[in-house]
């Protein structure tokens, strides 16, 4: 309260108290007493206000000569009407140009000129037409709406070219000298070395100061993979989730991560980088791939190694399966998205672990022979190879079913899918039952033949797997149905009784077991053959059928036959130039005798398979 105020009431006070004294007892002067009252009250407030506005005008240094707007928002950080504005430090400043009924309102507003988006004429509705005044706060976008009039006075005192600088400033910072350094050069180098698939430089950002202050934090940001990195002036590094933790809105980007929440100004080019690398980086990295894969399938070198390849883990890839899922888990993991392939199906940790060591060493040779960049991340690299080799497995596996069994379906073109899984039955060296890598086989031959109209290769593969699970099932209901009708049979029942089981086989000589197995294939329709006994070469029958030359090494052992069986075999097939081999036993075999004949295509039919046999042949 100024000196004028103080005096009138300390001379008014003792007055008053007299004439209340002397005029008290009298009515007429009740009502004087009371209008009085009314008065000081309204004299004290008006001293009080009109002094306190001009006690925060002389503290906020407004000069009377300040341009004045007229304030037409009811809702906002200033009160309604007439306001000095004027600009101070970078800063838009307003405040009331008259005093206010309530103290509260004699307040200084303030917004950065960095932090003005533009002013303009609103015309949007019609009945109001007004200036809008956009700008950035902490937690968004507000807007203040003055008279039109007013856009001259914004124009004189923010003009658009100062605008434009200051946002420059803020959404285009320059480079500070730290980012010039070669150290912080070499920080980042190490950084991009670990990229997987995506690298996009974003440059320097300003920090967004949540408390009004300036905006003086600067970063380097960049895009690696699925992550938002910033780095500071102390090299601290901090790593956000593209698709989690970064949000854009308007042009402020925001990264939140647990407690640490931030923002950033970002222009319109740097906000469309961004949206453009996160819209399309996964099909921008699955077409540089393809171009890889069209390059090392055009390249004869190229073509002749990764033919080589499959030719040497043929067994693993006749399973179509191996391909599809194989790549899916691989762009799982490096996309960070869920397995989108025959989720049902998944290599386990050590078959995908000798898979991915073979490609490593194909990898590593096509590096050394300047085909592929030895930094590409060697996922993309191995998804790559796989698409390369998919492509060669179709024509290589199908060619090899035809030159094997082609003699099966002699009528291939005029053969629908049914006649063709009947076909694939009469196949007796092929194990049909669970058997993914034959079920694959016979996919790959059918799928060059076009008995897939409109179906991928895996499509092909459920569809023909669906087929042989359905056949299984009917040879095992007639197979039951059988021996049923059988029982009922007095003359079956004489004969079943002469007719062999495992446990005779069990009780055979070897030579005895020679017969017995010569005798099942001439119930297969086989012509079969002996082999010389004293120099067999590891071949004990040689039986012929469709064009095929089968060589059979008889076992009837009391223990798990061994690799040696299968040693012999090998040679066996050399020697006699066979299309096949098959060992087999009443007993089983090793586990390193299935991997030495698995790598080797030799077929085994152990106790299991030739009880079976039995089963067909000799019920």
């Amino acid at each position: 309260m100024n000196n004028s105020g103080c005096s009138i009431i300390i001379l008014g006070t003792p007055i008053f108290f007299i004439v209340l004294y002397l005029l008290s007892t009298n009515p007429v002067f009740l009502l004087f007493l009371v209008t009085s009252i009314i008065f000081f009250g309204v004299l004290i407030k008006f001293t009080t206000v009109q002094s306190d506005f001009e006690e925060k005008k002389n503290y906020y240094k407004v000069e009377n000569n300040c341009d004045i707007v007229n304030h037409r928002g009811t809702n906002g950080p200033i009160s309604y009407g007439e306001h000095y504005v004027w600009v101070r430090d970078d800063k838009l400043h307003f405040f009331p140009a008259k005093a206010k009924s309530d103290v509260r309102k004699h307040i200084l507003y303030e917004i950065p000129l960095e932090n003005i988006e533009h002013y303009f004429i609103d015309t949007s509705k019609p009945d109001k037409t007004f200036l809008r005044l956009n700008y950035y706060i902490s937690d968004g976008k507000r807007s203040m709406f003055f008279d039109p009039k007013d856009y001259e006075t914004f124009s004189k005192i923010i003009p658009d070219v100062l605008i434009e600088e200051k946002k420059k400033s803020l959404y285009m910072p320059p480079k500070p000298p730290w980012q010039e350094t070669e150290e912080f050069k070499q920080f980042i180098d190490v950084e991009v070395s670990k990229v997987k698939w995506g690298f996009e430089e974003i440059g320097t950002i300003k920090e967004k100061n949540l408390n009004g202050g300036p905006h003086n934090d600067l970063y380097y940001a960049f895009l690696i993979d699925n992550q938002f990195l910033i780095v500071n002036k102390n090299y601290e590094i901090f790593r956000y989730d593209l698709e989690k933790e970064v949000s854009i809105s308007e042009n402020i980007l925001n990264v939140r991560h647990f407690l640490d929440n931030k923002y950033f100004f970002i222009n319109n080019e740097r906000k469309e980088k961004i949206e453009e690398y996160l819209k399309d980086r996964k099909n921008n990295v699955m077409k540089k791939l393809d171009d890889i894969k069209e390059m090392l399938l055009k390249n004869t070198e190229t073509y002749t190694l990764l033919m080589g390849f499959l030719n040497q883990h043929k067994q693993t890839y006749k399973d179509i399966r191996v391909f599809y899922v194989h790549e899916d888990q691989l762009i799982s993991e490096i996309f960070s998205q869920p397995r989108q392939v025959y989720t049902e199906f998944s290599l386990t940790y050590n078959y995908r672990k000798t898979i991915e060591s073979n490609l490593e060493i194909l990898f590593d040779l096509l590096v050394e022979k300047n085909y592929i960049s030895k930094k590409m991340y060697k996922g993309l690299a191995y998804i790559a190879l796989i698409r390369s080799l998919k492509e060669i497995a179709l024509d290589y596996y199908s060619n090899e079913f035809d030159q094997l069994y082609g003699g099966y379906f002699t009528s291939l073109q005029e053969m629908d899918l049914d006649d063709c899984i009947k076909s694939y039955y009469q196949i007796d060296l092929i194990n049909k039952k669970d058997d993914e890598k034959n079920v694959g086989y016979l996919t790959y031959y059918l799928f060059k033949n076009n008995k897939f109209p409109g179906k991928s290769l895996l499509e092909a593969f459920e569809l023909v797997k669906e087929k042989v699970n359905n056949m299984e099932n009917t040879i095992k209901l007639q197979s039951f149905e059988k021996q049923l009708l059988h029982t009922t049979d007095i003359e079956f029942k004489k004969e079943l009784f002469k007719n062999i089981s495992i446990t005779d086989v069990d009780l055979m000589t070897g030579k005895e077991f020679e017969s017995f197995i010569y005798d099942l294939f001439e119930r297969m329709g086989y012509s079969v053959r002996l082999t010389p006994s004293s120099r067999d070469q590891g071949i004990d029958l040689i039986a012929t059928k469709n064009g095929l030359s089968i060589g059979i090494q008889a076992k009837r052992y009391s223990t798990k036959v061994s690799n040696k069986a299968i040693q012999e075999a090998v040679a066996g097939m050399k020697y006699y130039n066979l299309s096949k081999v098959i060992v087999i036993t009443n007993n089983y075999f090793t586990k390193s005798a299935i991997q030495l004949a698995e790598a080797n295509e030799i077929i085994l039919w152990d106790r299991t398979i030739l009880t079976e046999k039995i089963r067909d042949f000799y019920s």
